[in-house]
């Protein structure tokens, strides 16, 4: 049986989307501090 209720299939999918989120996030923050003199940023 492979039919799971679609709650929980979104609060799995939910789960790793904000594990990859916070990956990401960390990795903004690098980019930003690497970047901080952009024009974007000023």
């Amino acid at each position: 049986m492979k039919s799971l209720p679609l709650s929980a299939a979104l609060t799995a999918a939910w789960a790793g989307f904000e594990d990859i989120r916070a990956e990401f996030g960390q990795l903004g923050k690098v980019f930003l501090a690497r970047n901080i003199n952009m024009p974007l940023f000023q």
